[in-house]
């Protein structure tokens, strides 16, 4: 495996929930076609970025990962004796100032740290978040291009940070585009080869296999319109809280954890129909999931088993876990190369084969059910967080296959969730 290979692999070993989308300075004075007054308007590239980058970084939090906003602010108290002989105290993004504000709304459970000059890791702040929630890897959009995102992108290899730097979701001033912009798009394929991502869908493609999100066909980075027929209702800060830990906790019901998704996503502006691309459903279901959560609040998002004590999974289930389990997840079209947990429960409640199952749940099924203390070969070692690494398992870390039952019972598959 050549460098490059390694560092891009390095990034995607990465659980989402330990990287952050860094959304550098896209605020009114420099993607606003307002701030020109009717005069030509030079920020077209740098507008249609920004609300890219927004959509991405919907999606991106959807999955688990932290996003954060750095300002820049012209506060002339917070700058050198030196810096302030280059600067006017109305100048660009000047503190308190409708230019300074973000151009696009923070999609839920997002920070906003604010930067002094044009390097974020200048920013206690910035670092601070970094560091409080564990980060290792970054993804790196914003304007403009020739200044702070290349401050940014610096900084984060001088750091030693994973990251990457996706092209669709970068820019600066249109007349840059042939000029200084093209030299540092230039420069960092030249020089960053590895972390100059040509688009960010490919991010979101290997972070949802990675989840066991199994979307049918393409998902661009631009869906992020909001239903007209419905969406969630206005949700707080605590609220959106609480639906980025159950999904970032990846253990428990698949069931909460995928309606947890379908209302966060819609929570962040997507549509009905971009959401049931993401989570693998029809339309109809998620329209269904929030309606009910804007009626039940969180209490809807826990399946409701009808009373009695649980059926036991039939003997067609149980075959039917047993053959998925054992399949390469290639030979079933999916897009990576070994199960989890995490992965062959959300895949088993996709096709339909059982209703809801916890992840321990699964463990325990198929440590009952398979002849062997070797796993198969498609399995990868499954972490607390319910995500794979890319070694493969020892005996003690995955079930074991038998031809029988080595139990009195095999455990219950639950009824369908009301």
């Amino acid at each position: 495996m050549g460098v490059a290979q390694q560092v891009t692999e390095g990034f995607f070993d990465l659980v989402p929930h330990r990287v952050a989308v860094v959304m550098v300075d896209f605020q009114n004075d420099f993607c606003s076609p307002e701030v020109f007054g009717g005069g030509p308007v030079t920020n077209t590239r740098n507008a249609k970025a920004a609300q890219r980058a927004n959509a991405f970084a919907a999606h991106a939090a959807g999955l688990g990962a932290h996003v954060v906003y750095t300002r820049q602010i012209l506060d002339m108290g917070h700058l050198t004796a030196r810096q302030r002989r280059w600067e006017r105290p109305d100048g660009l993004c000047a503190a308190g100032t409708w230019g300074a504000g973000l151009f696009v709304e923070p999609v839920r459970g997002s920070s906003v740290v604010v930067k002094y000059r044009y390097d974020c890791w200048q920013s206690p702040s910035f670092v601070e978040f970094l560091d409080g929630k564990d980060i290792d890897g970054l993804v790196i959009c914003g304007v403009e291009l020739v200044c702070c995102v290349l401050y940014a992108v610096l900084g984060a290899a001088e750091r030693g940070y994973h990251y990457m730097v996706p092209q669709d979701l970068v820019s600066g001033q249109d007349p840059g585009n042939e000029t200084g912009d093209k030299a540092v798009r230039d420069y960092l394929h030249f020089s960053h080869p590895e972390h100059a991502i040509g688009s960010s869908e490919e991010i979101l493609s290997r972070w949802r296999a990675r989840a066991g999100v199994f979307p049918r066909g393409g998902l661009s980075a631009d869906t992020g319109a909001v239903s007209e027929r419905l969406r969630v209702r206005e949700i707080d800060d605590d609220e959106g809280q609480r639906l980025v830990r159950i999904i970032r906790r990846g253990s428990g019901s698949v069931v909460t954890w995928r309606r947890a998704q379908m209302v966060l996503l819609s929570a962040q502006g997507m549509d009905a129909a971009g959401i049931a691309k993401v989570a693998f459903t029809g339309e109809d279901r998620v329209l269904d999931v929030i309606r009910n959560f804007n009626a039940d609040g969180f209490g809807s998002l826990y399946p409701k088993y009808r009373g009695g004590r649980p059926p036991e999974f039939t003997l067609g289930q149980r075959r039917e876990i047993k053959k998925i389990a054992k399949a390469k997840p290639a030979e079933l079209g999916l897009p990576f190369s070994t199960w989890s947990l995490a992965r062959l429960a959300e895949f088993l409640v996709a096709e339909g084969v059982v209703d809801d199952i916890s992840h321990e749940g699964l463990r325990i099924l198929l440590r009952l059910g398979s002849g062997t203390c070797s796993p198969p070969a498609s399995w990868a070692r499954t972490n607390s967080t319910g995500t794979s690494s890319c070694a493969r398992p020892g005996p003690s870390s995955l079930p074991c296959v038998t031809s029988r039952s080595t139990g009195p019972t095999t455990p219950a598959i639950k009824s369908r969730p009301a």
